[in-house]
This record gives structure tokens, sequence and C-alpha cells, in this order.
């Protein structure tokens, strides 16, 4: 018997509900026979990138007041965290919903402190881009 690698379940069609659903059950059946677990892929966006933003100097959470900028070709995605909004404890921001698996430029800025830019890769999975983590270390003006 050849083994299954993976299943991607897609949603149900109005059309032919119970087919869809008997073949995805049979599928996971097999897997399951074989002793793998079937891949579900779903609709929920996923995050490309996590980017944790801390003062360098105090080694402390730094993302209240700070902007994201991700790029990766045209692919573009922008996040600002409110200070007013957000705790100052606040390190991490997700950005790049849905963005494609490949090289992101991530540009992190906040008033009062020197902007940093990096070059991020970020691998492909089987349902899409997997989330990176970045740290971007903020240097307040004064500290340099």
């Amino acid at each position: 018997m050849r083994s299954v690698q993976g299943v991607i379940v897609l949603k149900q069609s109005a059309v032919l509900p119970r087919v869809c659903t008997t073949a995805v059950l049979v599928l996971a059946a097999l897997c399951s026979a074989c002793g793998e677990s079937p891949l579900v892929c779903t609709d929920i966006p996923k995050w490309a990138l996590d980017v944790v933003i801390l003062d360098a100097h105090a080694d402390a959470p730094a993302a209240a007041g700070a902007s994201v900028i991700a790029v990766n070709g045209s692919y573009y995605d922008s996040v600002f965290v409110s200070p007013e909004t957000n705790s100052v404890n606040t390190s991490r921001v997700r950005a790049a919903v849905s963005g494609p698996a490949g090289s992101y430029t991530v540009r992190v800025r906040k008033p009062g402190f020197a902007p940093v830019q990096q070059n991020v890769a970020v691998p492909g999975g089987q349902c899409g881009s997997e989330m990176t983590e970045v740290v971007a270390y903020l240097f307040a003006l004064t500290d340099q």
C-alpha cells in the first residue's frame, strides 16, 4: 500500500457537501491506517513575520509607538502599534498577513530611536509561508 503524505481540505461546496466530507474522511482514515496524520490547511490567514521589538539599552519591550514595514517584491504590509491602546510591555508585532514565502525587507521605526532594517528569509511550507521570528533591537538616539 502506498503511503499518503498529506491531505489538503478545501471548503465544502454547496453542491457536493456530503461527497467532499466523505472523501476527506476516507483519506484521513487511509492516512491514519498508515500511521500518518493528515495535513489540513485552512483558509485562516497566516502571518509570515513575528517581529519582536526591544529597547537595546534596557532589553525591554518597545513595540508601543513603533511601526513595522514588510516588503517582499510587490507585496507590502505595514503595522503601527498605537502607544495609547497597547501596554508598554508589548514587544511582539505580527506582520505580513497571508504574505508569500521569500525574501522580506523589514523596517522598524519608532520616534526617539534609530530606524532598523533587516533582510529576512521566510520559508514556505505545505500550507503557505511559515512564520519567522525577527528580533529588532532599537537604539535610542541619545545612545548613539
